[in-house]
């Protein structure tokens, strides 16, 4: 429902409300009073949707996850909540540096996830080759879970202009693969790696 709309026409409705004219009369009055009750349910409903999308907006990957552990606890969605301790251990884990404890942020967080499925589908072959498929099935679950919280991953045209623009900004006339990791730094995209890289390199 767009709670946008609705809250525009009831605030014509507000108008009306102030119009001397139309508080004349017991049916009348009643009748716009009822509209005043709805118009301010609409705008309730409309403050809370802004705040959702505001919530939203600002919560990072990391807190994202730390957030979900709670909801799946309270819901009693054993087997995501499962997943999810797993993740969240080996987050807080990878965050120990010999430097001191860091705090992953988005980008630091999809390269990370992205390793954690890498390393699930590595396993989830290495028991389809063995034909144990309930332990490779429960891989491919994990890995489901953990896509999740991916962002969605650019088009090969999103990712072909992001290399473009790269070469661009390098000031490169004619890359070669040799410039492969200067390329992937510039463009500083988790979802775009070395491989992308040269094979555009390749193709030219």
């Amino acid at each position: 429902m767009d709670f946008y709309k609705i809250y525009d026409i009831f605030m014509i409705f507000k108008y009306f409300l102030m119009c001397p004219r139309l508080n004349s009369g017991r049916r009348r009055r009643k009748v716009l009073s009822h509209l005043l009750d709805i118009w301010t349910i609409v705008e309730y409903c409309r403050t809370v949707c802004k705040a959702i999308n505001r919530e939203e907006k600002m919560m990072s990957i990391r807190d994202t996850l730390i957030n979900d552990r709670t909801v799946f606890m309270k819901s009693g969605e054993k087997d995501k909540l499962a997943v999810i301790r797993m993740v969240i251990g080996d987050m807080e884990t990878a965050e120990k540096t010999p430097q001191g404890p860091v705090t992953f942020d988005d980008a630091k967080m999809v390269s990370f996830l992205n390793k954690q499925v890498s390393a699930r589908e590595k396993t989830a072959q290495e028991y389809e080759a063995k034909g144990i498929t309930d332990r490779a099935e429960k891989e491919k679950y994990e890995i489901s879970v953990i896509k999740e919280y991916l962002p969605a991953a650019p088009s090969a045209d999103e990712v072909n202009d992001m290399i473009v623009k790269a070469i661009a900004d390098l000031g490169l006339e004619a890359p070669t693969v040799k410039d492969t990791g200067k390329i992937v730094k510039q463009i500083d995209n988790p979802s775009v790696g070395g491989k992308d890289v040269s094979a555009y390199i390749k193709a030219l």
